[in-house]
């Protein structure tokens, strides 16, 4: 029976959320860090390749100057490693390091005691340093080959960011979801693999952004109606949209705080207007005061939860937006 203990890597201020996830799918023993959340995992990998908070699930092999290998054989015996090696065939491996006379020591040592094959281009096993401590991450447990690549612009969501966005919004079988800033399509693809039922409405002023992300949907069997437009003029009606969606311009790699100050209130109003009296947004932004303030200006919705999001070098924060109060009573709901 494999009882693995395995590192699962996720971004900063989704520790949490990962750890429910995790404890969905079966794992125990589960301990928070910064950035991951180490579980023991008892059942079949496939219990894990569902997992969408996670960028990577890895066997920890200490923080000494050499990693600790009795993990990496008991796995290879009868752990993780057993189970995801093919039936025929040695066990393919990398080794990331700055050195390469490291690199080079350890990968001659994995090769003479573990007779494992060194494949820097096509691994099962990869063995790296994340600061201080060494990892062995799981190629097949690896997000992009759990669920396939998807086409990304530079300022594109992350998998993981939108997974996580996607589990703030709670979204429900046939909810209409929407995203008037959708750019690639990342949250709505990750929208539609959380809930297959959910209804999808992706809007973008860039047209290149359209099309990739119909490509991405399309690779990933999901259904969604996709419109090249501004988010200051969404095409919904009025209160159609229970769950909305968004990873604003920060006016760091797209636009700027300049343009931002008319941007926000002007795209928040739409928002409040499709918005269903009992739905929710979840938008994120870097750009917070303007957002708070904008928030306040545009009336008929308020700020009820915040969370802090650490990736990239970044710390955006993830508000959830509701309808206020008067504004349900106004609409009759």
């Amino acid at each position: 029976m494999i009882t693995d203990r395995l590192e699962f890597r996720t971004i900063g201020g989704a520790e949490d959320l990962l750890a429910e996830e995790l404890g969905d799918a079966g794992l125990t023993e589960l301990a928070l860090g910064e950035r991951r959340v180490t579980g023991t995992a008892a059942g079949p990998p496939e219990t894990l390749t569902r997992l969408r908070l996670s960028s990577t699930a890895a066997l920890p092999l200490g923080d000494a100057a050499d990693p600790d290998l009795a993990p990496l054989r008991e796995s290879a015996e009868h752990g993780m490693i057993a189970a995801l090696a093919p039936e025929h065939g040695a066990i393919t491996f990398r080794v990331g390091h700055d050195s390469a006379e490291v690199r080079t020591a350890l990968t001659d040592k994995i090769t003479a005691e573990f007779g494992w094959v060194n494949a820097p281009g096509d691994w099962l096993v990869n063995l790296t340093r994340y600061g201080e401590r060494w990892l062995a991450e799981l190629g097949p447990l690896h997000w992009s080959r759990r669920f396939g690549r998807l086409e990304r612009l530079p300022w594109s969501s992350t998998p993981v960011l939108g997974a996580t966005l996607v589990r703030l919004a709670k979204i429900g079988p046939r909810d209409l979801v929407a995203d008037p800033f959708c750019g690639t399509g990342t949250l709505l693809v990750l929208a539609g693999l959380a809930e297959p039922e959910a209804r999808l409405f992706g809007s973008d002023r860039d047209p290149e952004a359209i099309r990739l992300a119909k490509l991405n949907a399309d690779r990933f069997g999901i259904r969604a109606r996709w419109r090249t437009g501004s988010a200051e003029s969404i095409e919904l009606r009025d209160g159609a949209a229970a769950r909305v969606v968004a990873n604003l311009p920060f006016g760091k790699q797209v636009g700027s705080h300049r343009d931002n100050e008319q941007l926000y209130p002007a795209a928040l109003r739409e928002i409040g207007r499709i918005l269903d009296p009992r739905g929710r947004a979840v938008l994120l932004t870097d750009d917070k005061r303007l957002f708070a303030e904008s928030v306040q200006r545009t009336g008929g919705i308020k700020i009820i939860r915040e969370r802090v999001l650490s990736f990239g070098g970044v710390s955006p924060t993830a508000y959830v937006i509701t309808p206020t109060t008067k504004n349900r009573r106004a609409r009759g709901r």
